[in-house]
């Protein structure tokens, strides 16, 4: 490896987290129940409480959710009436605070399976959406979006500015590269990929970097950690790219 990430020249694009904040809001209906965002909603439980629908579903007035959410964030002016959290505060793992903290808004995102590339002052409502893979035995494959196949069901955010001249760094998992690649393609800073494992990822126009640890599931947390710290590294060959 050669020289530590320094934490002043390098925006951070985080991927999202099942858990989520406590009491975090969210849309109602125009029947007035409580809306939840999953990939499939046409494959979710009967529930009269809940209304599922996706972000790109038509949510009425020929608006879409992500229409209306568009349109929430612009017109605040500190007030949140629906209690949406801000991208960095949804998920409830400390070292997404602790990255905006470092970082500022500008220079740190959220990829959000449900939402797409988010800045993190960007509020957004509760979802339950994944690039994950889950167990059968959960019984939730309407929250699994499947990034090619479903393509034409959502209208991503990509907010990370084209001209962004600093390294864009990525900590995330194998269902997260795909996207994350696609939604910053217009970037021509570098772009890197940690990752785990033997294998070595092949991700079109990004530079992939391993990133050693012994963790298994949500190891970006402890790269993220490695990056706070002032020890997460690059390969010597990056140096001058």
């Amino acid at each position: 490896m050669g020289a530590v990430v320094n934490l002043d020249e390098a925006v951070v694009v985080m991927q999202c987290a099942a858990s989520k904040a406590h009491c975090a809001g969210t849309f109602k209906a125009p029947d007035g129940r409580r809306v939840c965002f999953v990939a499939h909603p046409e494959r979710a439980p009967a529930d009269g409480v809940v209304c599922y629908a996706r972000p790109d579903d038509d949510a009425g007035g020929g608006e879409t959710w992500r229409d209306k959410l568009r349109e929430y964030n612009r017109r605040q002016g500190g007030d949140n009436p629906l209690g949406l959290k801000q991208a960095s505060e949804l998920y409830s793992n400390p070292v997404y605070g602790d990255l905006r903290e470092r970082l500022g808004a500008e220079r740190f995102f959220i990829l959000s399976a449900g939402w797409g590339l988010a800045r993190s002052d960007f509020l957004l409502p509760d979802y339950n959406i994944t690039f994950s893979y889950i167990p059968p035995e959960k019984k939730q494959e309407h929250c699994r979006r499947y990034w090619e196949r479903d393509a034409n069901l959502f209208k991503d955010f990509s907010m990370l500015p084209d001209d962004t001249d600093a390294p864009v760094l990525f900590f995330g998992g194998k269902g997260y590269r795909g996207p994350f690649a696609e939604l910053t393609s217009g970037v021509q800073a570098p772009r890197d990929i940690f990752f785990t494992g033997k294998k070595t990822p092949d991700v079109p126009g990004c530079r992939l970097v391993r990133f050693e640890t012994t963790t298994n599931t949500n190891w970006q947390y402890e790269c993220a950690k490695a990056f706070l710290n002032g020890t997460l590294q690059l390969p010597e060959e990056f140096s001058d790219g």
